[in-house]
């Protein structure tokens, strides 16, 4: 006999405090799970090998041209989101299946900064640094839209798949 359970995205935490959005990895497009694995490859403390994961998988979905843009894009980012740890979004482990509440709002601001949406980026990630870092937030998470752009990789965003829906009605 299996044991099933179910869990509550808003009440499930596990020891480290991370609330769970309701979403999983194989939920994710391409561009998203890229952008999970980064941030998780680059939030905890440097493992043995990480630099070398990281460059092999900003290769792959990069190119030889991009590499060295993306990984110090992806730093920026990372070095915005985790200068006050207390506010640092709090990121599953690097192989878990779930995506955390915070991963999804940094999906979801990337994806706002993807359609050139400040303030939907900034009502989706300011609380992860203080006021006066907003702006180099912003700048940073324009670079790491930029080179996922360049890569032809969008992260999917609410409006933008209704803008399709629209236009395949016309």
């Amino acid at each position: 006999m299996g044991m099933a359970f179910r869990i509550d995205p808003e009440v499930a935490a596990d020891d480290a405090g991370i609330r769970l959005s309701g979403r999983v990895m194989g939920q994710l497009s391409a561009a998203e799970q890229l952008v999970v694995w980064a941030c998780r490859e680059t939030a905890g403390p440097a493992e043995a090998g990480a630099a070398d994961r990281l460059n092999h998988g900003f290769r792959l979905a990069f190119g030889p041209r991009l590499t060295a843009a993306a990984a110090c894009s992806f730093d920026g980012l990372r070095r915005c989101l985790s200068a006050d740890r207390h506010r640092a979004p709090r990121f599953c482990p690097l192989r878990c299946a779930c995506i955390s509440a915070d991963e999804d709002c940094v999906l979801g601001g990337l994806a706002a900064v993807q359609l050139g949406d400040r303030g939907r980026h900034d009502s989706l990630v300011h609380r992860f640094v203080v006021p006066p870092a907003r702006l180099q937030l912003w700048r940073q998470s324009r670079l790491v839209g930029m080179i996922l752009d360049h890569a032809d990789l969008l992260l999917p965003d609410k409006r933008r798949v209704q803008l399709a829906a629209d236009a395949m009605q016309h």
